[in-house]
């Protein structure tokens, strides 16, 4: 019975006027002709990064959705029937809240963040029925990678303790690819480092990095100081 009503339930009928259901994000890569790394990976990783997350769908129906205006609304926020609107039902993710800038630019920087310097993202909205799927297009070129690491210190006490970490386990590593991620754990690291030293007041945000691309060939310099 609850099949049956459900599936004779027209959705695009109870979605407020101008409104369509969000089909969640299609992300389409293209890459430069130098890229020749997986996109696959890249684009798994820009997905999770979208929001907000669409119904939870079977064969592209929006069961929750269909259970949530089927069952209807309560007459009090409170009780069986609210409870069980809420606990087998879910409300509409509406394309009014998906941002389609913000998650571009979310996006970019993310890949800005991970290497891919000079990427580009656009945006768009395709429209099927009632539904209505965030289009992005990504332009990903080859990733830099690090070519050399090198602090750059006074004479003082702190930039001789510095100095003396010892790098065997260090996370910005030259040859792999461009990171902020290792970057901060670098700087966490350095930072314990220090307090076993007596450095207690010391700090990951006193620690400044400085990434030079100039040198091409898609190599990245870090220069790290304090």
């Amino acid at each position: 019975i609850v099949l049956a009503g459900l599936y004779s339930c027209s959705i695009q009928k109870h979605l407020p006027e101008g409104e369509h259901l969000y089909n969640g994000a299609h992300i389409s890569i293209t890459k430069t002709e130098d890229n020749k790394e997986k996109s696959k990976p890249v684009k798994k990783m820009l997905k999770n990064i979208t929001f907000p997350a669409k119904n939870k769908m079977i064969l592209g129906y929006p069961y929750k959705v269909g259970l949530w205006y089927f069952i209807g609304e309560p007459k009090k926020q409170k009780g069986f029937h609210f409870w069980l609107r809420n606990r087998l039902g879910e409300p509409p993710v509406l394309s009014s809240k998906v941002d389609l800038q913000a998650n571009s630019e979310n996006m970019h920087a993310f890949l800005e963040n991970k290497g891919y310097f000079k990427s580009a993202v656009s945006d768009s909205q395709k429209i099927k029925g009632y539904k209505m799927t965030a289009m992005y297009n990504v332009l990903l070129p080859k990733p830099y990678t690090i070519d050399s690491v090198q602090w750059v210190l006074d004479s003082s006490k702190l930039s001789t303790a510095i100095l003396a970490i010892r790098k065997k386990n260090q996370y910005v590593k030259i040859d792999q690819q461009f990171d902020l991620e290792d970057i901060k754990a670098e700087g966490k690291r350095i930072d314990l480092a220090l307090k076993n030293k007596g450095y207690y007041y010391f700090s990951p945000d006193y620690i400044k990095t400085y990434v030079d691309t100039t040198a091409g060939s898609y190599k990245a310099n870090i220069f790290l100081s304090v």
